[in-house]
C-alpha cells in the first residue's frame, strides 16, 4: 500500500509541477527507460522510480535526504487540509520532520521521505484522497 501511494503521489507531483507534457516527458523519460513495462512494475522498480522522480525534480539530494526547500514542489500549495490549512502552510513543517529521513538504498529512502512527507501531511489534516 504504502509502495503504491509513493508511485502515484510522485507521479502526480511531477505532473503538478510540470506546467506541459512535453516537459512532463522530458524530465521523467530518463527514469522511464530504465523501467521495462509501467504495467508490471516489481517491488523494487516501483521504489526506484520514485527514487528517480525525486532527484529530477531536486527533492531528493545526493545523500538520499528531503531537501526541505523543494517539498512545496510535490504538491500544489493551495491544496487545503480538512481544517482549513493551505499545504504551502504547514509544508516547512513537515519538511523539518522529514529532512532527516533517509536510507543508504536511494530507492529505499524515496519511499521512506514520500512516507514521512504523507504521515506528517495527514497528522495536520491532509486525508489521502486530497494527498493524490
Amino acid at each position: 500500500m504504502k509502495l503504491l501511494f509513493c508511485v502515484v503521489f510522485v507521479s502526480i507531483a511531477v505532473a503538478s509541477v510540470t506546467s506541459t507534457r512535453e516537459e512532463l516527458e522530458k524530465k521523467t523519460a530518463e527514469c522511464r527507460k530504465k523501467i521495462s513495462s509501467m504495467q508490471d512494475l516489481s517491488h523494487q522498480e516501483m521504489k526506484c522510480l520514485g527514487a528517480c522522480y525525486l532527484e529530477k525534480l531536486e527533492v531528493m539530494d545526493k545523500a538520499n535526504k528531503l531537501v526541505p526547500k523543494k517539498l512545496d514542489v510535490l504538491m500544489d500549495p493551495t491544496i487545503k487540509s480538512n481544517n482549513g490549512k493551505f499545504f504551502k502552510d504547514v509544508s516547512k513543517n513537515i519538511a523539518e520532520k522529514c529532512k532527516t529521513v533517509t536510507d543508504k538504498d536511494k530507492c529505499e529512502a524515496a519511499l521512506k521521505i514520500v512516507t514521512c512527507i504523507h504521515d506528517e501531511a495527514k497528522k495536520v489534516g491532509f486525508n489521502e484522497d486530497v494527498m493524490y
